[in-house]
């Protein structure tokens, strides 16, 4: 679409104009914290690296294989189980200290038998499907199906399978770009990444899809059917396609299934026929699970600590999602086992926490001082005294988190429904807290290591946290550094092993050592002194400031003011016919 066609049409000037009006109002909310502050301590000399010490790229491949072929590693699956063991054989055979099983309870969900049959002119027609989330039990419906429109009334829905067209939102590596700190950026294509992200619920226009579903469960239907409309041609995504329930069933027994586009597309046509009767079936079932959060420490020359941080758990089997993280864990410990404890400039604690995907639950566990329950209601997590002092104690030493998730390959949607393998990786979001000397050393560290297609951006710039599992630590005052990468594939069941960025694997050790490394000097007060993106209203206060629309920072503010002026509909998603002003106007403000 030109912008001559265009509704609300703007000229090229007053764009440019607008654009820069916005980029200098971005570039003051970043460099607000470049002025720079003194270092504690003496200063850092610069990083060493013992490459001999490093794993080679087939040793961290070679565990990611092995702890994927175990099959599904949902919390509290068999194979969620058997890697907290097999962690915890690998910690001891590397020599860690105080090698930790720290109990957390969970409810673990297992699909069932989930299926809709179709029935038009006296012919069925059976189309594959997949539960979401919020289904507990065996769940049945037979009755008409109608297609849910905008406008269309509870009475109209009520008693009826209705069908629905439910839009992702797109990621766009540019709109990143707009808030980076730094760039690593190689072949010059990160503007080109954009993609329909495979994670339900959210804000913009998944938002507005997912308060759509919750006003069908709202009218009383007999099931929902919900069109996975702008995804692979796949319903297999592990989640709920709202973001909170407010209907007084709560949605649990009402059979709700995922579809793939073409089969939103085959029910289409059916309906049209105006005599469409269906059985849709959505089963699963839960039990309660004893998980583990898995901890081990290496001390070093310092008391404070630096945490190295992924989960356990995955979606499905997991192998970017997330047996990269625990192997790029792994790859840590190995390194710094060969490094004599003088050397080491702090002490540091490798944690595998449980059913981050589930809530968060593990790391709540590790946060909290006495009962809690976990996402569904149904399990209170409890904690000894003793495991409250514990954590307590590292918590006030731990200077420094860094979480290592999801180093991914891009996948496009080609034009038969199915993933293509782009050929590339996918963009490797690196955030980082804002005290200068660490968003320094970390930009400096991809850099260096060449972390392929990754962009540094302030912890704070996209709600308040990082989007990543180190949310949690954040809202609890630690200063945090977070690489993730999130593919349109992101919770669905085509992760394997194929989907992981394996020449990154290496790269993200090195930078994650570079990183440590560069912390000589520092101490936990230097880091917070300079980290003005860390809540002061905790984990919750902030993260429910953002789900009421309320950005937390100048530099949010500031985010979200500058993608809007490429937006046409509020997505917070750049329309393509804007792509090429705003390119210019971030390569300007990246070069400054």
């Amino acid at each position: 679409m030109t912008r001559a066609t265009r509704n609300t049409s703007i000229s090229a000037a007053a764009l440019a104009a607008t654009a820069a009006a916005i980029v200098a109002t971005l570039a003051l909310a970043l460099a607000a914290q470049a002025a720079p502050k003194p270092a504690a301590g003496p200063a850092a000399a610069a990083p060493r690296i013992d490459d001999a010490a490093v794993p080679f790229e087939e040793e961290i491949f070679g565990w990611i294989e092995e702890i994927t072929a175990k099959g599904i590693r949902r919390a509290g699956h068999p194979a969620n189980l058997w890697v907290e063991d097999y962690l915890v054989d690998h910690f001891r055979r590397l020599g860690l200290q105080e090698i930790t099983k720290q109990p957390v309870q969970v409810t673990a969900w297992h699909e069932g038998e989930t299926g809709l049959t179709v029935s038009v002119g006296g012919r069925s027609h059976d189309f594959n499907a997949y539960p979401v989330a919020y289904v507990r039990k065996p769940l049945r419906a037979e009755a008409p199906l109608v297609k849910y429109r905008e406008g269309l009334e509870p009475a109209a829905m009520a008693g009826k399978i209705v069908v629905f067209d439910y839009l992702l939102a797109d990621e766009s590596a540019l709109s990143l770009m707009a808030s980076a700190l730094a760039v690593n950026d190689p072949k010059g294509d990160l503007h080109q990444t954009k993609h329909a992200i495979g994670i339900l619920g959210g804000r913009g226009r998944v938002g507005r899809s997912a308060a759509v579903v919750n006003r069908i469960l709202e009218a009383g239907p007999a099931g929902v059917v919900v069109v996975m409309k702008n995804y692979h041609d796949s319903p297999y995504i592990f989640g709920s396609p709202v973001v909170r329930f407010t209907g007084p069933t709560s949605g649990s027994d009402i059979p709700t299934a995922l579809v793939a586009p073409s089969v939103g597309a085959r029910l289409d046509a059916l309906i049209a026929r105006g005599d469409a009767q269906g059985t849709l079936v959505a089963s699963a079932r839960t039990e309660e699970v004893t998980t583990h959060n898995v901890s081990g420490i290496l001390p070093g020359a310092s008391p404070e600590i630096i945490q190295i941080v992924s989960h356990t758990d995955g979606n499905f089997s997991g192998a970017f999602q997330d047996a990269a993280g625990m192997s790029l864990v792994l790859a840590q410990a190995k390194y710094w086992s060969q490094i004599p404890r003088e050397k080491r400039p702090f002490t540091l604690l490798f944690l595998l926490t449980s059913a981050h995907i589930q809530g968060s639950v593990g790391e709540q566990v590790i946060l909290a001082e006495g009962a809690m329950h976990t996402e569904s209601g149904t399990v209170t997590n409890r904690k000894a005294g003793a495991a409250v002092a514990r954590d307590k104690g590292r918590l006030a030493r731990t200077m420094l988190d860094i979480h290592l998730e999801s180093p991914a390959r891009e996948y496009a949607i080609g034009a038969d429904g199915r993933l293509v393998d782009v050929g590339r990786g996918e963009p490797m979001r690196v955030f980082t807290s804002m005290a200068p000397a660490l968003s320094g050393a970390v930009s400096a560290a991809v850099k260096a290591e060449d972390v392929d297609r990754s962009i540094v951006l302030p912890a704070d710039v996209l709600g308040g946290h990082p989007r990543s599992a180190a949310g949690h630590f954040h809202g609890a005052g630690i200063p945090v550094v977070s690489f993730i990468g999130v593919p349109v594939y992101y919770f669905d069941g085509a992760d394997g092993t194929d989907k992981v960025h394996r020449e990154n694997l290496v790269p993200m050790t090195r930078a994650t050592i570079r990183i440590i490394e560069s912390m000589r000097g520092q101490t936990k007060a230097s880091l917070l002194e300079g980290s003005d993106d860390i809540p002061r209203g905790g984990y919750e206060a902030t993260s429910d400031a953002f789900k009421r629309g309320e950005n937390t920072s100048a530099r949010a503010q500031a985010h979200v003011q500058f993608v809007l002026s490429f937006d046409r509909n509020g997505n917070r998603e750049i329309d393509p016919d804007e792509e090429p002003a705003l390119l210019e106007a971030v390569r300007k403000r990246l070069a400054r």
